[in-house]
């Protein structure tokens, strides 16, 4: 593959068809047929972003209307202050258990609430 870029591209569609695995943290690409590797380095590049909107297209005035939703630099909405969201669960934990304090902790928690 090749592109007049200043940096590499490697997209999803490739590394796909070519059945290829990418090991991050070794900084590898591995051809999953055949097992060779080749090592490079990861980089920042910057994020180039090309659209374009047919302005015929039948939804593309909800686009305009809202353009704040489709703005990637668009800021997250808080929450409405009060409203919290609860799981209703029965029985025990499935990944965790009570343990004893040990205790010098437990004395400090007996101090702290005055128990």
């Amino acid at each position: 593959m090749c592109a007049d870029v200043p940096y590499p591209i490697f997209n999803a569609d490739a590394i796909y068809h070519f059945d290829l695995l990418q090991h991050l943290k070794r900084g590898q690409l591995i051809d999953n047929n055949t097992k060779l590797a080749i090592s490079g380095r990861l980089a920042l590049a910057p994020v180039v972003r090309i659209s374009a909107l047919d302005k015929a297209h039948p939804m593309a005035h909800l686009l305009a209307r809202y353009p704040q939703i489709f703005s990637p630099s668009a800021p997250i909405g808080t929450r409405a202050a009060g409203v919290f969201h609860t799981l209703q669960t029965t029985g025990d934990p499935l990944a965790q258990k009570a343990k004893r304090l040990t205790p010098e902790k437990l004395r400090a928690v007996r101090q702290q609430f005055s128990i």
